[in-house]
């Protein structure tokens, strides 16, 4: 465990150092200034830059009407979730570390109204065609960059299991995403490990292969979060945009070329990682029952085993609301 660097003291210190936040955010492409619609009725929105779907509502500035969502966008994610907890924000979208970390420092000031289905190729473990390395057992004695605080570590430890290795068989080096690229790019590691579109861009640039997936080990899905106070004064609000969160991902899993040509310029990735990107993606919403809930809480014991978040006997059936499982299915109007 001497390896660990937790998501937890990461988070918080964000959170907690809101008096220093510079917000890197930014008006979505095209909107127009003054919409005209009521103060009440919009939302702000906090757009990530490294996963998920957000950014296609912000790209194409995606209106409902009766409602008004006031894009902004943060590159630095722990940016976003610091905006939300402050109030600057209103909705955010991230992974379930960040979802639940947050709501342990905002002492439930948010939850989550949405969550996409598991994502199981988003995330994997990439070798260069002559590294040499056919199969996890040979990780051994290798150099292996990812990060500690990612939902994916515990399942990364649990594939050199599987393998009869440990740890202590491998030096893995404990890097944020933009480091661990640079350093598997200029072949300072010989294995790499992340989630899209960052795995993308680093399989892209270096024509590497994927060695293995998590996805047989756990779920990988992405949360949509709001300030309790948002969820309980626009509930209407909320329904409209949970609706538009699935007719956008619809959009985008059935318009590949187009979300490509879109996001690729806006979010600075190449249009070859976002097409690897979209094509191993979540496909839609999923509802937020007991069997999702009873998974998450047993995967979210293993996270505090792994010290990353800083109380696993939160109850998720706090954290996530089902008030909204109607609302999580396309329209068919966002084309």
């Amino acid at each position: 465990m001497s390896l660990l660097r937790t998501a937890a003291a990461r988070l918080t210190l964000a959170l907690t150092s809101i008096g220093l936040l510079v917000l890197t955010a930014c008006a979505a492409p095209g909107a127009q200034e003054g919409s005209g619609a009521d103060e009440e009725t919009t939302i702000r929105v906090g757009v990530p830059r490294t996963f998920g779907f957000l950014s296609v509502l912000w790209a194409r500035d995606y209106q409902v009407d009766g409602y008004r969502f006031e894009y902004s966008f943060f590159p630095n994610y722990t940016d976003l979730l610091s905006a939300l907890a402050s109030g600057n924000v209103d909705v955010a979208e991230g992974g379930d570390v960040g979802l639940i970390q947050t709501y342990i420092n905002t002492n439930g000031g948010v939850r989550a109204f949405a969550v996409t289905e598991p994502a199981p190729g988003a995330q994997s473990v990439l070798v260069k065609p002559d590294s040499g390395i056919e199969s996890v057992a040979d990780l051994a004695g290798k150099r292996v960059v990812g990060s500690t605080a990612a939902n994916y570590y515990p399942a990364f430890v649990t594939l050199l299991e599987q393998e009869g290795l440990s740890l202590e068989d491998i030096e893995f080096v404990d890097s944020n995403p933009n480091d661990a690229i640079q350093a598997y790019v200029q072949g300072h590691v010989d294995a790499f490990i992340s989630t899209d579109p960052a795995t993308a861009f680093a399989q892209e640039q270096t024509d590497s292969e994927i060695l293995a997936g998590f996805g047989d080990i756990f779920d990988n899905y992405y949360p949509y979060f709001a300030s309790n106070q948002t969820l309980e004064d626009k509930p209407e609000a909320i329904q409209a945009l949970t609706t538009a969160i699935a007719d956008n991902i619809d959009w985008a899993v059935n318009n590949p070329e187009e979300y490509v040509e879109l996001l690729a310029p806006e979010l600075g990735f190449s249009e070859e990682a976002l097409e690897l990107s979209i094509g191993r993606g979540a496909t839609g919403l999923q509802p937020i029952d007991d069997e999702f809930l009873d998974e998450s809480q047993e995967w979210l014991q293993t996270y505090g085993e792994y010290d990353i978040v800083t109380d696993p006997d939160i109850d998720l059936r706090e954290v996530f609301t089902t008030d909204f499982n109607d609302y999580a299915v396309p329209s068919g109007t966002a084309g």
